[in-house]
């Protein structure tokens, strides 16, 4: 019996030693693999860089130096240096792991619900475009499927992003702006749209208002963050238009990934180098308790 619990624990403090030698390697730390090894091993790597040339930093998977033909982010390889990762994404964004792309977090995401007094939402000068166009070009995306990029930035300066589709010929116009609603206290963001654009004695102009419905937490349960909004079509003077819908002003919600966390993610218990580690650890804790008894008799 006391040469079993002998046993039993030194099993367990080898256990213990084998957790604590991953974790130490789990680390980040430098490596001496290089990317051209990591392609003759045909290993799916992470680059981040400036592909383009054009200031904007892009997370690619790769095979050795070729990218990889799977572009989804939610994939499982390492980074540069060798470290397991399951995304590749540039610095300041997440992975969608429903979606399979890199995307802005909504963590990271101002709309104009984020201004919660009237001198905040309508300062003097306006509410820069730049600060709460991203939040709207995510809602338009998620509900039309169009491209952020291919929306031609129309939410800033004098731009007009022009969706042809079939016989949908549809105008998006901004600036995107922040307004004040006094009669529930809300500030929210409009931009216009025309409808029938590409026939101008049918054309029809109309405001589309939206609202952030917060970002609710659901990571321990279904592990994204959901954001949501509500979206009206309303006239010139901010009525109501009832019976009138368009894809580009619908209310809607989108999944985003939970942000990594090093504290929360588990580390893999039993690999092959620490089961010979513990194998090693059983054996010298084997031998110094046979070599005692032999001394004893």
């Amino acid at each position: 019996m006391k040469k079993l619990i002998i046993i039993i624990t030194a099993i367990f403090f080898s256990a213990l030693v084998a957790a604590a030698v991953i974790e130490v390697n789990s680390e980040p730390a430098e490596s001496s693999i290089t990317i051209e090894e990591f392609g003759d091993q045909n290993i799916l790597t992470c680059i981040v860089n400036d592909f383009n040339n054009d200031g904007i930093e892009e997370g690619v998977w790769h095979l050795g130096n070729t990218p990889s033909s799977n572009t989804k982010c939610n994939q499982i390889g390492v980074n540069e240096v060798g470290l397991p990762i399951t995304s590749c994404c540039a610095s300041g964004l997440a992975c969608n792991a429903v979606s399979g792309n890199c995307e802005s977090t909504p963590l990271i995401l101002t709309s104009c619900s984020n201004f919660t007094t009237k001198e905040t939402c309508e300062p003097i000068n306006g509410v820069n475009p730049e600060i709460i166009k991203n939040s709207i070009y995510t809602q338009i995306s998620e509900t039309t499927g169009v491209k952020i990029e291919d929306m031609n930035d129309f939410c800033t300066g004098d731009n007009i992003f022009q969706y042809r589709s079939g016989n949908e010929c549809t105008d998006v116009i901004g600036p995107c702006t922040c307004f004040w609603k006094d009669s529930n206290s809300e500030c929210k963001s409009r931009y216009s749209i025309d409808v029938n654009a590409c026939e101008p004695e049918n054309r029809i102009r109309f405001i589309c208002e939206t609202t952030d419905g917060g970002l609710q937490d659901l990571c321990d349960s279904d592990g994204y963050y959901l954001y949501s909004w509500t979206a009206q079509i309303v006239d010139e003077s901010g009525q109501p238009i009832s019976g009138l819908t368009d894809p580009f002003c619908e209310s809607g919600n989108k999944p985003f990934a939970c942000p990594f966390s090093q504290e929360s993610e588990e580390l893999p218990f039993f690999t092959l180098t620490s089961a010979i580690i513990s194998l090693l650890i059983i054996l010298i804790i084997y031998c110094l308790f046979h070599r005692r008894n032999n001394e004893r008799y």
